[in-house]
């Protein structure tokens, strides 16, 4: 007996020409090239949510199916290399020079952000928002420490333009860090920017520091 090939086009029919093949509406009608006509009974289900399918394929193809959110935004996997993919997400512009890749929430306000500077990943506090930020000064002295202006503040930039290597330590703590002139330090603070003192190396001395406050 010889094989043959057959092609089959499956078309619902309500009413199955061939009376042989029942009258419930339920019957898939089978083109084919097979000389004779052929029947497949439809099935309904009617319990989805008990449904499970698993995949154990080490490569499974779905076709063109994408992540999006329910604005119709779609996330796709960009080649980064030989056998890599990774997905991409937005990039935004925070300045005019550099620019983020940034990770959101749904309502597009707290977001982590990754800085090509430092190509660091940087976390903000949920509800996070600035509610102040302020330059402030502190004439100093080459003999003794001098604490910074009390400010309620999270983060703050030191700035060494004085001409000469100052040296910044917390105020309640006995090592200072040396900071080179025409420097900036960054420091993440407990609350306040009197957390922060400062020595110069040589008297009469202004330093200069930004802070920034979050509520």
């Amino acid at each position: 007996m010889s094989n043959s090939n057959y092609i089959f086009t499956n078309q619902v029919s309500s009413v199955p020409v061939n009376p042989n093949v029942g009258y419930n509406n339920s019957w898939v009608k089978v083109d084919s090239n097979a000389r004779r006509e052929l029947y497949a009974q439809a099935s309904y289900i009617t319990n989805l949510d008990g449904l499970s399918v698993s995949l154990t394929a080490g490569n499974v193809n779905i076709g063109d199916v994408h992540i999006a959110d329910p604005g119709g935004l779609h996330a796709n996997v960009a080649d980064v290399g030989a056998g890599l993919g990774a997905l991409r997400v937005l990039t935004q512009d925070f300045d005019s020079i550099h620019d983020s890749v940034s990770i959101g929430d749904k309502k597009g306000i707290n977001f982590a952000s990754i800085q090509p500077s430092t190509s660091a990943l940087r976390t903000y506090d949920i509800g996070s928002r600035v509610t102040n930020w302020d330059v402030l000064s502190a004439a100093v002295n080459g003999s003794t420490y001098t604490t910074f202006p009390s400010n309620p503040a999270n983060e703050i930039t030191i700035l060494n333009n004085t001409g000469g290597i100052i040296y910044i330590k917390n105020a309640a703590k006995s090592i200072g860090l040396p900071i080179d002139n025409n420097t900036s330090v960054d420091l993440r603070l407990v609350g306040d920017t009197n957390e922060v003192a400062v020595l110069a190396s040589s008297n009469n001395k202004t330093v200069f520091g930004t802070f920034i406050a979050y509520n």
